[in-house]
């Protein structure tokens, strides 16, 4: 089998580098789309096929898959804040449904799309969300998440037209070469130069990068077209997910809660202060109210159907440790 990768900078991000490190590894060729000005540091060393173009770009779009016998859509645009919030509505959106029709017209055999977590919703009792768990994240107005709704949704109703793809839901993924980094790898970073004085009362479900990307070639492998598969992690409060990097760096963790009004008018100001001068911010409104939620999430339809595993995040070789070994291992932390 002949294996892509043909998508905005999919290959060259944290979770698309590793998955094409996985392919190659397996024994498949690769090819990956990437914008001409893109970092491609996680790819350094790695025999791939690069295609320069955008998803915005048909044409390069086509030559992309063309040939391919499967194609793994691991891109978007994965933020907290961008200066053009439009932006996350051409990449995660259309972006995602110009490189459906471009594998449709190349009668590629498989497609994997890859979403989130945040697509499927939370339980207000703060159980751990499935699949079946009904959307309530669009009163939040998180531009991210609404954007990959409905870029998901899209794809989903390609799905019932005939489209041969599956969709997965990681939660939030952490492990090494989370160079940009992403939201998740901010906050393991921003522990370990000891910026973060309080905890928020809210949680998350971290993911091993390595758990992610064997869900997705179970998917390729054993999901059902039009069918969609979180795959989660361990569900820890920000207070254990702190208490945890503290156990596997020697730092202190944040001994005291944040309330919630403080964040939400935290998130507040900054996010007028953003609007006012174009700057980016740590904290947007949205986010300061997320942070208050439980994002738990469960993987059994994942483990029941793929054959989906979760590996430890505690602790001494799990991902949490060796994300901070990768972040002072490449100057990070000092």
């Amino acid at each position: 089998m002949r294996a892509r990768v043909p998508v905005r900078d999919a290959g060259t991000g944290f979770l698309g580098s590793a998955l094409v490190r996985a392919l190659i590894s397996g024994g498949h060729s690769v090819r990956v789309l990437a914008r001409p000005r893109s970092d491609r540091r996680a790819l350094t060393g790695i025999a791939v096929d690069i295609v320069e173009g955008d998803l915005r770009d048909a044409g390069s779009l086509a030559r992309a898959v063309a040939g391919t016998d499967v194609v793994f859509h691991a891109a978007g645009l994965y933020a907290l804040w961008v200066r053009d919030e439009s932006e996350f509505f051409d990449v995660n959106v259309r972006g995602a449904e110009a490189l459906m029709r471009a594998a449709r017209d190349a009668r590629v055999s498989r497609i994997v799309h890859t979403s989130t977590t945040a697509t499927v919703g939370v339980e207000a009792n703060g159980a751990p969300a499935t699949e079946e768990t009904r959307f309530n994240l669009a009163e939040y107005n998180e531009p991210y998440t609404n954007s990959k709704r409905e870029g998901e949704a899209r794809v989903l109703a390609m799905a019932k037209d005939g489209l041969p793809v599956v969709v997965v839901n990681p939660s939030a993924p952490v492990g090494e070469w989370d160079w940009k980094p992403t939201p998740t790898g901010e906050l393991v970073v921003k522990f370990m130069k000891r910026q973060i004085p309080f905890y928020s009362q809210g949680g998350l479900s971290p993911v091993d990068v390595a758990d992610v990307v064997r869900g997705h070639l179970l998917a390729l492998e054993r999901g059902r077209v039009g069918e969609r598969y979180i795959l989660a992690g361990e569900d820890m409060t920000y207070k254990e997910i702190f208490e945890s990097l503290a156990d596997v760096t020697g730092l202190r963790a944040p001994l005291l809660p944040a309330p919630p009004p403080l964040v939400n008018a935290t998130g507040w100001a900054m996010s007028v202060f953003s609007r006012a001068t174009g700057l980016r911010v740590p904290l947007t409104q949205a986010a300061a109210r997320l942070a208050s939620v439980n994002m738990f999430f469960s993987s059994e339809k994942a483990k029941r159907d793929l054959g989906y595993t979760i590996s430890p995040l505690r602790g001494r070789g799990g991902a949490l440790s060796r994300a901070c070994t990768w972040y002072r291992g490449n100057g990070y932390v000092k």
